[in-house]
């Protein structure tokens, strides 16, 4: 789980059988605002400490990390899961647990389209 938070951004790994491991990859989405490619610039900066944590994660718990999922307020950043996929060379897609909840209700759902 990369949680792209507004005032840092944070990498958080959990396995089924084992092991956790959390650690901080970079800035909030604000310290970027305004800046042309925001998406991109905002992945680059990220991706090398989440890509190391995930190579450490995985040679330790012997697990390999299938898929990313993003949370926070930078999760909505156009582009980003797209960058992140391509730097990663991993499938990513948002985290949208009140969906999940919604779709229980039968309330409708948070997207992109609506923030």
């Amino acid at each position: 789980l990369l949680d792209l938070g507004k005032r840092h951004s944070a990498i958080h790994l959990v396995g089924r059988e084992e092991g956790l491991l959390s650690r901080p990859v970079g800035p909030g989405i604000p310290g970027l605002a305004g800046s042309e490619d925001l998406a991109g610039r905002y992945a680059a900066l990220i991706s090398d400490r989440a890509r190391e944590t995930i190579h450490f994660y995985q040679a330790r718990h012997h697990q390999i990390v299938k898929r990313v999922y993003l949370s926070g307020g930078g999760a909505l950043v156009e582009g980003i899961v797209e960058a992140l996929e391509s730097i990663l060379k991993k499938p990513v897609e948002v985290l949208d647990p009140m969906g999940e909840m919604a779709a229980m209700s039968g309330s409708p759902s948070w997207s992109r389209s609506s923030v």
